[in-house]
């Protein structure tokens, strides 16, 4: 792990420590989001608390923007920066690779070896059209000698190598996983392979909103593109634009660093400005599955058509009063959680929920302290690495209406459960400890032994199969050693000379 992104890992740690110690302000103990949940609402004391929590939430939702804000800035440089150290260890793993296909057709042709010639050179061959190519003197080329053979058009188009005085393929600049799942820039004629392969990168949590809102601040989409798959057409848009820039720069201003995608994304579009209002609204196809899936969930089955069709008219009009305003590159306003949409889905299937505790939850709170107090269940949950769906989430906080502090016992059944889910760690978790922190342990070995950046500790398979089947960290590492991405490493590479020079000294040759 580098320095950079260890930093950044504090710096978001710290983050989530203000974020908690804003909301304790509001829903701890002797505060009015945790006084409301005491009384019935139509007491003299829950209204006593909702004036006082009126006054205080709005200032802590700004504070709760501000930071997360903030958080998911610097979770896309930590990105970055991982993919710039996968880009310099690809690269240095390409020159290693012709270096040793080259010193293999030099040894054939000393063999004097017909068919090891010609197979020698067939790879030679093949391995030197997908690396970087080196002049005479065998010093790496120039980006300019690189890119020589492309071309771009009047309009900006770029095509590949093609006949002399003639243009190529059209074709596309892309950052995408090559086959054996490294980032590098591909050259690739079809927008549909483009889009397939530099989606891969955004798998995580959040990670297509998050690419979403950059096309939509630089101007490349519109509000009205957010939903289903409109949106990806703003996206060939910025590739487009992106090859453009890229090649322009190499070919006529001689640049040997031009930035990434990333960078090139937050720049505004040509023509593109102002303050644009934007929402986030769900088609109803969508909104019938996110029913469905939280309903069967919560109570067993699917939704009624009814039921289809008051969740998508109410998902609506909340969206619709959710507005984001981006602007300069700034983005205010709010946008629904997962955690709203639920609330949403429990409340069009109240009749249905008639005599639970959920209905009784839905009763005696507002909708937003719901959905915060679901979201934050999920999180806790998260903690102590158990998977917990937000239905799951909405039947535990429902369990303690009316209790005092249920928030802090439905916790600490959490934890309880966490140590029998995970006995190996019973006795860090009875002290204090969490889950979260040893699997963020293991998660920065998996980083450091095969360059593989684990969003979240908790969700990764490797990590969690690690703890509760007890290795030790040093198990750990020596298991990820097996793996086929640890011989390509910096660390393999060097374990494998010094070994070769030991072997030569033993024998007199070193």
């Amino acid at each position: 792990m580098s320095f950079e992104t260890v930093k950044i890992d504090n710096d978001i740690e710290r983050l989530q420590e203000q974020l908690e110690s804003a909301r304790r302000k509001v829903y701890a103990k002797g505060n009015p989001g945790a006084q409301m949940r005491q009384y019935k609402t139509d007491s003299s004391q829950y209204k006593e608390a909702k004036k006082k929590f009126d006054v205080i939430y709005p200032e802590y939702q700004a504070k709760e923007k501000e930071i997360t804000d903030k958080i998911n800035a610097l979770e896309a440089q930590k990105r970055k920066i991982v993919i710039e150290e996968e880009a310099v260890k690809t690269a240095n793993k390409k020159k290693d690779t012709l270096s040793q296909a080259k010193d293999e057709y030099q040894r054939a042709l000393d063999s004097k070896n017909a068919q090891r010639i010609t197979d020698a050179k067939k790879n030679l061959d093949a391995i030197d059209a997908s690396t970087t190519k080196t002049d005479t003197d065998g010093k790496p080329s120039t980006p300019q000698e690189d890119y020589a053979g492309y071309t771009l058009d009047s309009t900006g188009a770029v095509y590949g190598p093609g006949v002399e005085g003639q243009n190529g393929l059209q074709g596309l600049f892309v950052p995408m996983p090559d086959s054996k799942g490294n980032i590098v820039n591909q050259f690739v004629t079809s927008s549909n392979k483009a889009v397939e392969g530099f989606l891969k990168q955004y798998q995580g949590p959040g990670q297509i909103e998050q690419l979403k809102k950059k096309l939509l601040d630089s101007g490349y989409i519109k509000q009205s593109q957010l939903g289903g798959t409109a949106w990806l057409s703003g996206l060939v848009d910025m590739f487009k634009n992106y090859s453009s820039d890229y090649l322009y720069k190499i070919k006529f201003e001689n640049a040997t660093d031009v930035p990434g995608i990333d960078v090139f994304m937050t720049q505004k579009k040509p023509g593109a400005g102002g303050s644009t209002p934007y929402r986030v609204i769900t088609t109803r196809g969508d909104a019938k599955k996110l029913l469905d899936s939280y309903l069967t969930d919560l109570i067993g089955s699917g939704a009624t058509a009814e039921e289809e069709a008051a969740f998508y008219t109410e998902l609506n009009k909340a969206e619709s009063k959710a507005v984001r305003y981006s602007s300069a590159g700034m983005t205010t306003g709010s946008v629904l959680t997962e955690a709203d949409r639920l609330t949403i889905a429990a409340k069009v299937a109240r009749k249905r929920l008639r005599g639970t505790n959920v209905d009784e939850l839905l009763k005696s709170n507002i909708g937003s302290t719901v959905a915060l107090d679901v979201a934050s269940m999920q999180k806790y949950a998260a903690k102590y690495g158990i998977d917990m769906t937000p239905a799951e989430a909405l039947k535990r906080v429902a369990d303690g209406i009316g209790q005092e502090n249920y928030a802090a016992k439905q916790q600490e059944r959490l934890r309880q459960l966490s140590m029998t889910v995970h006995p190996y760690l019973k006795d860090h978790i009875a002290a204090g400890g969490t889950v979260e922190d040893v699997a963020n342990v293991y998660a920065n070995s998996k980083l450091y032994k095969l360059g593989v950046a684990v969003p979240t500790a908790t969700k990764d398979k490797d990590v969690m199969k690690a703890i509760s089947s007890g290795k030790t960290v040093a198990d750990f590492e020596r298991e990820l050693q097996a793996d086929p991405l640890w011989r390509r490493t910096d660390e393999a590479r060097k374990l494998s000379a010094d070994f070769t020079s030991t072997m030569l000294k033993t024998f007199g040759l070193g």
